[in-house]
């Protein structure tokens, strides 16, 4: 497809796209959610200008495919879904929204890029890969999966564990106007609105060098904005349901993940050969799998048993923390910066210009300080919602995962409650 400004104005919006990313020489599209940086070799950097001048020549202006008569009739609906999420963000939650996702990129397969993961057998930390202004980060994205996977193969080869998992969308941080995309615009209305709202909030933002930071806040406002968003549409019935209990048996599930890797953490720092390590694994990934075998049947869930099918993987297991670890922290957060004075965000219980400048202030601290800060705010966090849910026993409440073989002497901050 072509955009809607014609030939001639791709070419020269290619070509200025492509002095800004040589000029700084940090493909900063990549850095929200998949952590890029163009000066590690010259083949990499070249895939990732590509990929990113395919999206936006193919881009197509919204307003335009709405005025279309022959837009198809669900694409459409989609679209104003996302357009009205996009109000919801900027009005309620006060994000800076900007001309992002005022454009439409249809894709040839079901994501937009390929992560790639990597993470020594004995240890819950992936590899990172640093880049100028970016920082380091814990993973690399590819727009060609069967690069991706060469790559992982080399990796694997050397001994490492690797994982590579598709990606339906990222943020360019406000560098470009990140266009809407066919690989995630069909999603259900919930799923739509949550995943706009992550990318939305990493141009919020974004500390260089720091990944749990920066997806656990992205995640958090997500979530809580999701949950406010579902109480106003009232037309979502059902779907409302559905989607807390889903979002509710997820975090337990990634909760899960967490302990398994604290206790991880725990068992690699106490034992010494690499025999041992892969036994430890073993063992650990076994408990954790039977945990959730109860779990599933207890609760007639069946879509995480699958989870543990596979092998153990420390790579695969490094991005529940990426993605979950720090979220009490920020809960408690947003609920310490509450103010009461009619401003944005007063009715979900706290203020978000209050709560995004706390977070800012956080990622101002250099990385030693900000988990500091990070784990009272974790500790916080967790005692309030012990005092807000009573449970009458140990193995009383069905929806909750017991799993005490992986509870036993946790106590590092690697919960996420």
């Amino acid at each position: 497809m072509r955009s809607s400004n014609g030939v001639g104005d791709i070419k020269q919006k290619s070509a200025s796209v492509r002095r800004r990313i040589l000029a700084s020489c940090v493909f900063a599209g990549f850095v929200g959610v998949l952590g890029l940086g163009g000066c590690s070799t010259l083949g990499y950097y070249q895939q990732a200008v590509s990929g990113q001048l395919r999206l936006l020549s193919n881009r197509r202006s919204v307003s335009r495919l709405l005025a279309e008569p022959s837009t198809d009739a669900q694409l459409a609906r989609q679209l104003r879904v996302a357009q009205e999420a996009l109000g919801y963000a900027r009005e309620e939650l006060g994000l800076k929204v900007g001309k992002r996702y005022g454009s439409y990129s249809k894709l040839k397969g079901d994501f937009v890029v390929w992560n790639l993961v990597v993470a020594s057998p004995d240890s819950v930390q992936p590899r990172q890969w640093c880049f100028p202004v970016a920082g380091c980060v814990s993973y690399r994205g590819y727009f060609n999966e069967a690069r991706a996977r060469r790559v992982a193969e080399q990796f694997k080869a050397q001994g490492y564990d690797v994982y590579v998992g598709g990606v339906a969308a990222y943020s360019t941080l406000g560098w470009f106007n990140d266009p809407l995309l066919s690989s995630f615009i069909y999603w259900p209305r919930p799923a739509l609105v949550q995943l706009l709202l992550h990318e939305l909030a990493h141009g919020e933002l974004y500390v260089p060098g720091d990944t749990e930071f920066n997806e656990s806040f992205a995640s958090f406002v997500a979530e809580r904005g999701i949950s406010n968003w579902l109480l106003d549409d009232a037309q979502l019935g059902p779907e409302v349901v559905r989607q807390r209990q889903r979002r509710a048996e997820l975090n337990r599930f990634n909760a899960l993940l967490i302990r398994l890797r604290s206790r991880l953490k725990q068992d690699f720092g106490n034992i010494g050969s690499n025999a041992s390590v892969l036994d430890i694994r073993v063992e650990r990934y076994a408990q954790a799998r039977e945990c959730v075998r109860r779990w599933s049947a207890e609760n007639a869930i069946e879509r995480f048993n699958k989870y543990f099918a596979e092998p153990p993987n420390m790579a695969r297991l490094a991005l529940a923390a990426a993605y979950n670890r720090w979220i009490p922290a920020f809960d408690q957060l947003f609920v310490e910066s509450r103010v009461v004075d009619g401003s944005i965000g007063e009715k979900s219980g706290g203020n978000w210009p209050a709560f995004y400048a706390a977070a800012a202030r956080l990622g101002d601290l250099p990385i030693e300080q900000r988990q500091i800060a990070l784990q009272r705010l974790l500790g916080s966090g967790e005692a309030r919602l012990q005092q807000q849910i009573k449970t009458p026993g140990d193995h009383n409440d069905p929806g909750e995962i017991r799993c005490e073989a992986l509870a036993d002497h946790v106590g590092d901050g690697d919960v996420a409650g």
